[in-house]
């Protein structure tokens, strides 16, 4: 088929640690997959629709809805495809970013994939009060870089900003610091406050 040796053992070891393909495209997930080489194996794969299982043989309530800032490991166990370190590996997460903000941040949480984040994404959501903020005026370097959005260079671009400025009045100041954009600026947004 003139598919790369080592492309072949990745789809492979996939297949053989317990990934399931359950159409052709969830093969251009596969990590190195090329669009050529995608192209050239569309044509002969073929995905029988009674071979396919769910992620795991558990029975999941199809009015399953968790809170995934407020969920333990065992509760988001009860999700498909989310065993016991993947349950670790987000809640884990969760506590570093100090709250999720959308579901979408899922998708930070190493392993991660669309197949498994859309077979769980009618089951979860984000609740209101589980968000830890972190006073913008009162933390040193060492606590802002404790968050996985702010590395030392940003961390220490807004301590200066702060000592040139006084305290922040408004949490869009942080704009003028350096080293922070727009859309940096809205994902670190609902992490910060002023008091």
């Amino acid at each position: 088929m003139g598919l790369r040796k080592k492309l072949v053992r990745t789809i492979i070891n996939y297949r053989d640690k317990g990934g399931k393909f359950y159409k052709s495209e969830d093969l251009k997930n596969i990590y190195g997959m090329r669009e050529n080489e995608f192209n050239a194996l569309e044509p002969y794969i073929n995905i029988k629709k009674d071979t396919i299982k769910v992620f795991s043989k558990k029975i999941i309530a199809n009015d399953l809805l968790l809170d995934i800032n407020s969920a333990d490991t065992l509760d988001l166990q009860q999700l498909r495809g989310i065993g016991p370190s993947y349950a670790r590996r987000i809640v884990k997460y969760r506590e570093r970013l100090g709250g999720f903000s959308s579901i979408e941040q899922l998708y930070e949480v190493y392993g991660m994939d669309s197949l498994r984040f859309h077979g769980i994404a009618e089951n979860i959501y984000v609740g209101n009060n589980g968000i830890q903020k972190i006073n913008i005026n009162e933390a040193g370097i060492k606590q802002l870089i404790k968050h996985p959005y702010i590395e030392f260079y940003l961390a220490k671009s807004i301590v200066k900003y702060r000592k040139e400025i006084g305290n922040y009045t408004d949490t869009e100041q942080l704009k003028n610091a350096n080293l922070i954009y727009e859309e940096l600026y809205e994902k670190i947004k609902p992490y910060i406050c002023l008091k």
